[in-house]
């Protein structure tokens, strides 16, 4: 299984992005992984004010996580209980919050505040530690 990924922040003092105040080399964002064997992926809804636990299929050793949702929402990892707070750029508009992590990934759950959360997410890794 071949996973490809690439982040890309750019921040500018203006909004012509003339004046950058940090962007990385483009050809150091891109990572090609071959040796994850596992992935799953899906929707989820997370009604107001409660909190989901996210499927991990039959993957044991998870390795990465690409999340978005619709709306502010807290995601706890590991069973941790401290949340990340994931926020939407402008809530005035259709934006995202994403979250992309590479870390040892035994849980993760989405928190919800008051208004239902809709995302997306994707994990991979392997089926054994």
């Amino acid at each position: 299984m071949r996973i490809k990924h690439k982040i890309r922040v750019h921040i500018a003092d203006d909004t012509d992005m003339k004046n950058l105040r940090f962007a990385p080399d483009d050809s150091l964002s891109e990572v090609q992984i071959d040796t994850y064997t596992k992935q799953t992926n899906g929707d989820f809804t997370v009604s107001a004010a409660t909190k989901e636990e996210l499927a991990l299929g039959d993957i044991t050793a998870a390795k990465g996580l690409y999340l978005e949702v619709n709306k502010d929402a807290k995601v706890y990892l590991n069973g941790d209980v401290t949340p990340i707070q994931l926020r939407r750029g402008n809530s005035t508009t259709t934006s995202k919050a994403k979250l992309f992590v590479e870390a040892d990934i035994s849980k993760v759950e989405v928190e919800a505040g008051t208004d239902e959360v809709t995302g997306l997410y994707a994990v991979w890794g392997d089926a054994s530690a």
